[in-house]
């Protein structure tokens, strides 16, 4: 197995999440669903957001209060709790498993439950059309060879930082891309 530096050594990303402490059980279930329903990562408790290793006070109520979390999603992803020793510092990670298509995973704490997707470094909500389409996308669109419709919307709308992302979404929703996207007229 990696050593926990070389695993937190490229800092946040959208496989990697650093927490000081679990978070309040609806922030940490959005940031596992996230994860679940892209490609799978980790977070990785008691790292601060620059990535230095404090650790954490008490290992045992942190994986308690992860477990708490955990109950709040629906279906619930295959998850790793791991406790880690870094120069005589606790860590705690959570290792997600990205979801079996078509599946996707949803907090079934709240009463208008949104879809939580990873992109970049960042855990963010979908509108409920980009919702429609990745529901589409993961029943009809798995390993395509070109862009749908649905595709090419999701990637304009959700990835709207550029290009650069382009590719990571279409593999995030199963799309392979044969070329550049070309954006549609509207």
């Amino acid at each position: 197995m990696a050593t926990l530096r070389s695993r937190i050594r490229g800092g946040e990303s959208a496989t990697v999440e650093f927490k000081m402490t679990v978070p309040e059980s609806e922030k940490l279930a959005r940031v596992v669903a996230a994860f679940a329903n892209s490609a799978g990562g980790t977070v990785f408790v008691g790292i601060t957001d620059s990535g230095l290793v404090q650790g954490v006070v008490d290992v045992e109520s942190e994986i308690a209060a992860v477990e708490r979390a955990m109950v709040l999603l629906v279906p619930r992803p295959s998850v790793e709790i791991e406790h880690l020793v870094h120069d005589l510092r606790d860590v705690v990670s959570i290792v997600v498993d990205g979801m079996d298509f078509p599946e996707l995973c949803w907090l079934d704490s709240d009463p208008d439950p949104l879809l939580y997707f990873r992109i970049g470094a960042e855990t963010r909500p979908i509108d409920r059309v980009s919702e429609r389409a990745v529901i589409r996308l993961r029943k009809h669109g798995r390993g395509e060879r070109e862009i749908s419709d649905d595709g090419a919307y999701l990637l304009e709308r959700l990835w709207a930082d550029g290009p650069k992302y382009e590719a990571a979404c279409a593999r995030l929703l199963g799309l392979s891309m044969a070329g550049a996207l070309i954006p549609r007229a509207h």
